[in-house]
């Protein structure tokens, strides 16, 4: 069943681009939008901070994060955010679309993080989550490597991958309904570069379109 479930949610296109898909999933709905703060402030003055561009298509959008130095400063600047940790409780208001952005590998307890998101979920709403994927191409080619300890980032507790996420995701009453790589849109080296240009023949030779992804995005829904 679960072999089933994953092979009817993946084989998907890769994702082109993360912000102007996110964008078409909040478009016209009600959004908790949760980690907007992406690790320090300076990220809200990027052309790519998602928060931006969630609010903008959202029909109304609350984000949420930790850092109270930081949702002060954004609070200031005019932006509808709250100092909330939710992995302590849930708010108290149920949303269209909750979305993650690269979140759940930096938390202590995923679960609960899923089990709190879950109870802000309206009927038919949907969670929308993104994490690094520990089958990007890169990623384990440096881990084939002897000469160092390939890290990902400093403060990861966690990767996830697709089967994990369904059994997560199904512990706390969600459905994983679609899931699908973001593509890395560019290489910094000559060999990044290549394997990037040969993505379509590396396809058609069976090879999974998520080596060419460095993050995954998984869709839930409330199971019925």
């Amino acid at each position: 069943m679960r072999q089933e479930k994953l092979s009817e949610a993946g084989h998907q296109p890769l994702i082109e681009d993360r912000v102007s898909h996110l964008c078409a999933l909040v478009k016209g709905r009600s959004v908790l939008d949760v980690g907007i703060v992406e690790h320090m402030l300076d990220a809200s003055k990027s052309s790519r901070w998602l928060h931006r561009h969630i609010r903008a298509q959202a029909r109304e959008c609350l984000g949420i994060d930790i850092l109270e130095k930081e949702i002060c400063q954004l609070q200031s600047e005019g932006y509808n955010v709250r100092c909330w940790d939710v992995l302590k409780e849930p708010l108290p208001a149920k949303y269209e679309t909750i979305v993650c952005g690269e979140v759940l590998e930096h938390v202590e307890a995923p679960g609960k993080l899923m089990e709190n998101c879950a109870r802000m979920l309206l009927p038919q709403g949907l969670l929308v989550i993104t994490v690094p994927n520990p089958w990007y191409a890169n990623v384990l080619l440096k881990n084939l490597s002897g000469k160092t300890i390939f890290v990902d980032s400093a403060d990861h507790v966690a990767w996830f991958d697709p089967a994990t996420m369904f059994e997560l995701g199904a512990r706390y009453g969600l459905m994983l309904e679609r899931y699908a790589g973001l593509k890395v849109e560019r290489g910094t080296s000559w060999r990044s570069k290549l394997f990037i240009t040969l993505y379509p023949v590396l396809v058609a030779l069976g090879f999974k379109r998520e080596l060419f992804a460095k993050s995954i995005l998984y869709e839930f829904r409330l199971s019925t």
